[in-house]
């Protein structure tokens, strides 16, 4: 499970919460197995990404044998600096 800015915040301890100094304008192309999500910018990269997530996903389910039956969630972001502007990879110590 991918826990990013599109997550519901449920399980989300507060103030936890990033900062973000750039507004993002999200838009995402979604298919049978997975979606792409990304913002102004980054068509190029999603659409990228999305052919590489086509040919590879099989090999990799084959490879970890393992079969995912839920979408998978590609966060595409342009630049790193955007990236760590996102809830991503924030830890509760306490969980």
């Amino acid at each position: 499970m991918v826990e990013g800015q599109f997550y519901d915040g449920s399980n989300m301890t507060f103030g936890k919460n990033r900062i973000q100094f750039d507004e993002f304008e999200w838009q995402y192309y979604r298919f049978n197995a997975y979606e792409t999500y990304f913002y102004t910018g980054g068509k190029d990269l999603a659409i990228y990404a999305s052919q590489a997530a086509e040919q590879h996903i099989r090999e990799v389910e084959d490879f970890l044998n393992y079969y995912n039956h839920d979408k998978i969630k590609y966060i595409i972001y342009n630049k790193y600096q955007h990236y760590k502007q996102s809830n991503i990879g924030i830890v509760d110590e306490y969980s």
